[in-house]
C-alpha cells in the first residue's frame, strides 16, 4: 500500500516537529501548519490525503479548518487531536466530519494504527 500524504496543523512548533520526524521516517509525505490560513493553503496546492489537526490553533479551533477543509475537500481524512477533554467538543468535531479523536498526550504507535485504519477504509 502506498504511504499517504499528510498535512499537519499545530500551533506549537515543537509538536510539528516530532510529528514530521516520525512520520518522515514510516515513509509519509509530511507537510506542515502552524495556523488555519496555511493549512488552507497547503491544502489548495498539494495532493494531502490525511490531515493531523490540534483542535486549538490559537485563538481558532480546528472546528473552523475541519469545516472548510470538508466543504471544499470532501475526501481528506481527518484525525483531529487535543489536550482538552471537552466531550461535547468531540462531539461537534465528529459531527462535522472528522475521521476520529485523539486525545493528547497519545503514543506515536496509537496515532499510526489511528492512520493505519483511515488508509484501510
Amino acid at each position: 500500500m502506498d504511504k499517504n500524504s499528510i498535512l499537519i496543523v499545530d500551533d506549537e512548533k515543537l509538536i510539528i516537529k516530532a510529528l514530521k520526524a516520525n512520520l518522515t521516517r514510516e515513509g509519509f509525505n509530511v507537510s506542515t501548519a502552524e495556523n488555519v490560513d496555511q493549512a488552507l493553503a497547503v491544502i489548495q496546492s498539494k495532493q494531502i490525503d490525511i490531515m493531523l489537526s490540534d483542535y486549538i490553533l490559537g485563538n481558532i479551533t480546528g472546528l473552523e479548518l475541519l469545516k472548510q477543509t470538508k466543504k471544499y475537500h470532501p475526501d481528506i481524512k481527518v484525525i483531529m487531536f487535543s489536550g482538552q477533554k471537552d466531550t461535547l467538543a468531540v462531539e461537534k468535531i465528529l459531527a462535522h466530519g472528522a475521521d476520529t479523536f485523539i486525545a493528547k498526550p497519545f503514543g506515536m504507535e496509537k496515532l499510526l494504527e489511528e492512520i493505519t485504519a483511515l488508509q484501510e477504509q
